[in-house]
């Protein structure tokens, strides 16, 4: 069953990847490149807010009261959101992601802030604040045309998610005891922080990624990890398995680009004054 998931998770993951690479390539030289990087972005964003609304909305674990609440509290945050600068709303969605990564780090079942109406609103909140504002800030990458970036920051984000997951399963390690995500390993998580940036830097060698300075590489490797837990956290109190059945063996798109949106929020906070990088 293990190396049966794993297959999949490898096919699936090669398939997106050559997928964008080849779209990159193929529509740079028709000079189409923009359009059809924007049409990706709309579907991302389209498709990750109905994921994420859609599993909120339909959770049999969030009474009714406190998802009206829930909602409108995501709506008066969505308008303000609108008047923010640029760089305050970079604060802003890194700060939601502190947040959020403490709670999924510290998360307990027995513990009942985490559970009551309150305590479940909050948390949603900044989560919604944190999705919006991270497709705001890929939006701008998207605009500004930084496809490389984009292309880079996946790379980087498959990276650190791949080597965590087969260095934790081969190693057969403990646990961390982490409710939001039981499998990650102290093992896994030690291999991605070593081995994600000599990776990355290797494939920088032979292939026009981005190349960002080892602060930032060292750094987002623990950005990408708790990106994970993060969107991990929002299932654990939807009682979701999976955001959704799109990619198999994935969890659908916010499973899958969880440590993606992570990385832009960093980004987005690390380079929002230049980003030509």
């Amino acid at each position: 069953m293990i190396i049966q998931s794993m297959r999949v998770r490898i096919f699936s993951a090669i398939s997106l990847l050559s997928f964008l690479l080849a779209c990159y390539y193929l529509f740079d030289r028709v000079n189409c490149r923009s359009y059809f990087f924007d049409l990706v972005f709309i579907f991302i964003a389209c498709y990750s807010l109905f994921e994420f609304f859609g599993g909120l909305y339909h959770s049999v674990s969030i009474k009714k009261k406190t998802k009206n609440n829930i909602f409108m509290m995501i709506a008066l945050i969505m308008i303000s959101a609108l008047f923010l600068p640029t760089h305050m709303l970079a604060y802003a969605t890194f700060l939601c992601f502190i947040f959020l990564s403490a709670v999924a780090v510290r998360y307990d079942k027995k513990i009942k802030i985490f559970h009551d109406g309150l305590g479940m609103a909050i948390i949603f909140v900044a989560l919604s604040f944190f999705v919006l504002g991270t497709l705001t800030q890929l939006g701008s990458f998207v605009q500004r045309e930084k496809f490389s970036l984009i292309i880079s920051l996946q790379i980087f984000a498959s990276l650190a998610d791949s080597i965590a997951y087969f260095a934790g399963s081969f190693l057969k390690a403990k646990p961390l005891k982490l409710a939001v995500s039981p499998n990650k390993s102290l093992a896994g998580f030690l291999s991605a922080v070593f081995l994600t940036p000599m990776a990355y830097f290797l494939i920088s060698l032979y292939c026009p990624i981005t190349p960002f300075p080892i602060f930032f590489l060292y750094s987002s490797v623990f950005v990408a990890i708790l990106g994970d837990l993060v969107f991990s956290l929002g299932k654990r109190l939807m009682s979701l398995k999976d955001y959704g059945q799109l990619l198999p063996g994935h969890g659908g798109v916010l499973d899958r680009l969880d440590s993606l949106f992570a990385l832009v929020a960093w980004c987005a906070l690390y380079f929002y004054s230049d980003l030509s990088l």
